[in-house]
């Protein structure tokens, strides 16, 4: 019988970080990250940080029913990512991605494209795959396997039409990385999730979210591969067993 492990198995606190257990008293000093390893959310902006070579207060949150009480008086949203910068709040995954690289600018690899054309195709690529976000969900949380086929093709359908908005708005594109040679906010956007989804849809739903078989995914599959040999991301990416 083969053996399989359950989340629960897995501490949602790895390596990183320490646990605090209240508002931290030295909140307004110094620069302090609210995160949590498992949140692809939070992976957004820890990546990011990572990108810019930002060194932070890394503190985590449990997320579920333990999600400490007094994590509301941190972000009103009771969300992670929060990141504070000598008491001043930035919340909002995508909102930080881009005030870190406004904020140490020239510092690092830089994630807003220069022209601000191009900058503004990444901010409306990266919220029409944040539209498609709850197609995972939708498919993981459906009890009926009658349901599954259905589920299953709507999460492809809406990766199929992610790729055409992409093709639409940004034009053909050499890579490696979704916009072209840089990496940048669509890529950040867009990849803490797929490295979750391989893994979580594969193991529960036995779905190939990257099919190798499929061309019209070449574009993604690329952009993925490159995203892994980064060594920012490699740093806040976690094995596939922690995610399922």
């Amino acid at each position: 019988q083969t053996q399989t492990t359950t989340m629960a198995e897995f501490s949602q606190k790895g390596d990183e970080g320490r646990i605090v257990d209240g508002v931290p008293e030295d909140l307004n000093q110094g620069l302090k990250f609210f995160g949590n390893r498992l949140c692809p959310y939070a992976h957004r902006a820890w990546w990011a940080l990572k990108e810019k070579g930002v060194e932070v207060d890394y503190i985590h949150i449990e997320l579920g029913p333990n999600k400490p009480a007094w994590y509301s008086q941190v972000n009103p949203f009771g969300t992670v990512p929060a990141f504070f910068d000598e008491g001043k709040s930035v919340f909002e995954s995508l909102v930080l991605v881009e005030f870190l690289d406004e904020r140490y600018k020239g510092q690092g690899t830089t994630l807003l494209p220069e022209d601000l054309f191009v900058r503004a195709q990444a901010r409306a690529l990266a919220s029409k795959f944040g539209d498609r976000v709850k197609l995972h969900f939708t498919l993981l949380q459906e009890s009926d396997q009658s349901k599954w086929p259905e589920a299953e093709k709507d999460l492809k359908e809406g990766y199929l039409s992610f790729f055409r908005d992409l093709e639409a708005v940004a034009g053909p594109s050499s890579g490696p990385y979704l916009l072209g040679d840089q990496v940048s906010l669509l890529d950040i956007a867009v990849f803490p999730f797929i490295d979750r989804y391989t893994s979580i849809l594969k193991h529960y739903r036995n779905v190939d979210l990257i099919p190798s078989d499929d061309p019209r995914f070449d574009r993604f599959r690329t952009a993925f591969e490159a995203v892994k040999q980064r060594p920012a991301f490699q740093a806040t990416s976690q094995t596939p067993e922690s995610y399922i």
